[in-house]
C-alpha cells in the first residue's frame, strides 16, 4: 500500500494497493527509490510460488504512488532471490537492482549477490 502526504500536511491520501498477493504469501524486504521525475519504484521478495521459494518483484508509479503499474519479475531465474536493494545513480537517474540469491548452492556457502540495470 502507498499513501501520499504533502509537506506540512496533517493527513494522508487514501491508501492505494501496490500489488495483490496469494493467500498465505510472505512478502518481505521492501525497497524504494524515487527519481527526480517523481517516478517511484518499489521492489520486494515474496514466496507466492511455493515451488521456487522467494522471487523478486518490482512495481512502478509515475504519479508519485497514486497508481501503480502491474508488478513484474526483473529476474528470470528461480534461485530464491531475496533482500532487494534499489540503487539510483543521481547523475543520470539510472536505476539498478541488487539482490541475494542461492544460485551457487544451498545454505550460507551458496550465497551470491547480483546487480542488474533496470533501464
Amino acid at each position: 500500500w502507498s499513501a501520499k502526504k504533502t509537506w506540512g500536511g496533517t493527513s494522508y491520501s487514501t491508501p492505494v494497493k501496490i500489488a495483490s498477493f496469494a493467500d498465505g504469501a510472505v512478502v518481505e524486504h521492501p525497497a524504494i527509490a524515487i527519481r527526480a521525475t517523481n517516478e517511484v519504484v518499489v521492489a520486494w521478495a515474496d514466496n507466492s510460488d511455493v515451488l521456487s521459494g522467494y522471487d523478486l518483484y518490482i512495481a512502478g508509479s509515475t504519479t508519485f504512488g497514486m497508481d501503480w503499474e502491474d508488478p513484474w519479475r526483473p529476474v528470470s531465474t528461480y534461485n530464491n532471490e531475496r533482500y532487494p536493494q534499489l540503487i539510483l545513480d543521481p547523475q543520470n537517474q539510472k536505476l539498478f537492482l541488487a539482490w541475494w540469491d542461492d544460485s551457487a548452492g544451498t545454505g550460507p556457502s551458496g550465497m551470491q549477490f547480483a546487480v542488474e540495470a533496470l533501464d
